[in-house]
């Protein structure tokens, strides 16, 4: 019984606000209430785009400063690269020299302080090769 009657009053109450849902709204028919919806909109809209300004501001922002960041690390990057060139220039230069004195010390062309100064070089040269191969030495 209890439950019949449980449906009833549900039954009654989906009718009623069948009911209240079809009828027009006096609030919402009057000029007042719509001038305030539409003031609300505009405002609500004027905010939202004020908003997006500023996101888009702060972001244009954020991305200017990541520019310059990679611009400061390209220009690092291309100082980096001449420097290493001209280090690497000046020791490709060094080295055909110093094979020019060896090929003429080989041949005995040398006098004994140039000879002995040829000797020096190859054994820094050696020394370094084998710290670089791990093997010690300096």
């Amino acid at each position: 019984m209890d439950i019949a009657r449980g449906e009833m009053v549900e039954k009654e109450l989906d009718a009623m606000i069948e009911r209240r849902s079809r009828q027009k709204d006096p609030e919402e028919a009057s000029e007042a209430w719509q001038e305030s919806v539409r003031r609300y909109n505009v405002r609500r809209r004027e905010e939202n785009c004020l908003a997006w300004c500023d996101y888009c501001f702060r972001l244009a922002g954020s991305l200017w400063a990541r520019t310059e960041e990679c611009d400061r690390r390209a220009a690092r990057v291309r100082r980096h690269i001449s420097e290493a060139k001209l280090r690497q220039s000046d020791a490709r230069r060094h080295m055909t020299e110093h094979l020019g004195r060896v090929a003429v010390f080989r041949r005995g062309e040398l006098d004994p302080e140039e000879a002995a100064e040829v000797e020096v070089v190859n054994a820094a040269i050696r020394g370094r090769l084998a710290q670089i191969r791990g093997e010690g030495g300096r």
